[in-house]
């Protein structure tokens, strides 16, 4: 928490999925949450990256109070690990489908 805010940390991949996560990122903005999103939406540019990104995204997962997972179709590597970052930490996870969000229960 961050002051009177929740956080919440976005997770999921970024390739071709800018919309949904503008989506998630209002949808939590307008319960109040402060959001942490991604900055990167094409691959090449995480990849460049992917240390420093990786070394944010864990202390994202520090200072979030809820971690929600935007593309539950398609949940690669990268995604695995933060789910299994944030269970370690006890987070609470979600999922959102374009509308709404809902607990994640995928073991």
């Amino acid at each position: 928490m961050i002051g009177t805010f929740k956080v919440v940390h976005l997770i999921g991949s970024t390739k071709g999925n800018y919309e949904i996560f503008r989506k998630a990122e209002i949808y939590f903005t307008e319960l109040g949450y402060i959001v942490f999103k991604p900055v990167f939406y094409v691959y090449s540019d995480y990849i460049k990256n992917k240390e420093l990104i990786d070394k944010m995204c864990y202390q994202k997962l520090l200072f979030c109070d809820i971690v929600c997972l935007v593309t539950p179709k398609h949940i690669g590597e990268s995604t695995i690990k933060r789910i299994e970052q944030a269970r370690t930490l006890k987070k609470e996870i979600l999922v959102f489908d374009g509308e709404k969000s809902f607990i994640y229960n995928r073991d």
